[in-house]
């Protein structure tokens, strides 16, 4: 079966209130285009297919007019989409019945029972093709409970053995279907999940600060044909193994991605071959263009000017050296821009640099942190408490949680 799996969409995401609607909607309408050209069967995305919770219309109207063009070409039988920590689960979850009649398959969020993550995708005599464990990305509380007192170390390790026994369990079941169906049928793990030596961009290194632990390769049992993974948005391997594998965003998200050259990933699975994957990168057209100027007035116009006639729209962030009329040389670049007929997306001086150098570290994924996490990462900024001051108030918070849990079950009980 002919796959193609990308990932981290981010439907409309901004450059700082730049607005970037045009570079995704040719992206959908390449990839329409890709799925067609290369005879794709199933089309999958391994989350974050949307940027916030909240997409506007036209992002809506986008997305939905996306699936059914795919499915509507000659080839795809099959489109898989699980959600990403930037989507809202019930927001995809809530057109699946609907998406499901044209063959588009959601599974936004864990599900209650493991058999709703593993789908067996039909060929075009109605007969099981393969198998897809479509697991989304997984929250803490999918997986584990909080413990009291458990040190950084232990959660860890029980945040990697819960998305262990998850993968395990969808497995165990895709094992079941092969028994009473076809022994040979292919399998392909879906993830979204930030994997042990990854290579990311400055912006993920900051997202990765306080989310799920890294998850090692062997999380995925050795049979699994294929891992089609998301999260991350530089393509690569996960260790040396060629088939579990990060497709990367199809578009630069930000500057520091600049230099990164997006692909989507066309996978073969033919079990009948004794190399059964086979796996062939697809170059995404630049949509649009990142530039980053560095340097005082006079290299950041020249650079500016070199710009102007590009084919598709550019966005630049610049970084001026200091000097000693900020104002003039601001409003000089603003002019420049307009000239080549490029769009600022930010200005970065001095006095800007110097307020970002003296913020704290910041967390950007909250939704992927225990209470626990939170309160821990605000108590870290009080230097005048003692470490029994600290441990006395981990102690009643910890004790405060527990009495909200239990009145939770009790209404529950009502």
């Amino acid at each position: 079966m002919r796959f193609l799996h990308t990932s981290d969409l981010h439907l409309g995401r901004s450059l700082y209130n730049a607005d970037r609607s045009q570079a995704f909607t040719a992206l959908l309408e390449w990839l329409v285009k890709t799925v067609e050209e290369q005879s794709v069967e199933c089309l999958i995305i391994a989350g974050d297919v949307f940027d916030n919770t909240t997409p506007t219309y036209f992002m809506q109207q986008n997305y939905y007019r996306f699936l059914t063009r795919v499915t509507q070409t000659p080839s795809c039988r099959h489109v898989v989409v699980t959600g990403g920590n930037h989507d809202s689960a019930q927001f995809l979850n809530a057109a699946g019945s609907v998406l499901s009649s044209i063959n588009v398959h959601v599974v936004g969020q864990a599900c209650e029972s493991i058999d709703d993550e593993v789908l067996v995708l039909d060929d075009r005599n109605g007969q099981p093709q393969s198998i897809v464990l479509a697991v989304p990305y997984l929250r803490e509380k999918d997986i584990r409970a909080s413990r009291a007192g458990e040190m950084l170390e232990d959660k860890e390790r029980n945040i990697v053995e819960g998305v262990r026994a998850h993968y395990r369990a969808a497995f165990e079941r895709a094992q079941q279907v092969r028994s009473v169906s076809d022994a040979n049928l292919p399998v392909v793990a879906v993830g979204h999940l930030f994997a042990a030596e990854c290579n990311v961009s400055d912006e993920e290194r900051t997202v990765y600060i306080g989310s799920l632990a890294a998850v090692p390769a062997d999380v995925f049992d050795k049979d699994i044909d294929y891992v089609a993974l998301g999260h991350v948005h530089r393509p690569q391997c996960v260790g040396a193994d060629a088939t579990r594998r990060y497709c990367g965003a199809p578009l630069v998200m930000n500057f520091s991605e600049a230099d990164r050259k997006p692909t989507v990933l066309v996978v073969d699975i033919d079990r009948s071959k004794e190399s059964s994957v086979d796996i062939t990168p697809i170059p995404v057209p630049a949509f649009d263009r990142l530039v980053r100027l560095e340097g005082n007035l006079s290299d950041v116009l020249e650079g500016l000017a070199s710009l102007k006639g590009s084919t598709v729209p550019v966005f630049v962030e610049i970084v001026l050296t200091p000097t000693n009329a900020m104002a003039v040389a601001v409003e000089s670049c603003r002019e420049a821009a307009h000239e080549a007929g490029v769009q600022i997306a930010r200005i970065i001086t001095p006095a800007v640099l110097a307020r970002r150098l003296a913020q704290t570290e910041a967390v950007t994924e909250v939704a992927s942190l225990s209470p626990q996490d939170v309160f821990a990462l605000r108590l870290a900024k009080e230097e005048s408490l003692s470490q029994e001051e600290k441990e006395s108030l981990i102690k009643a918070h910890e004790s405060i949680l527990q009495a909200l849990q239990k009145g939770d079950k009790a209404r529950e009980g009502d």
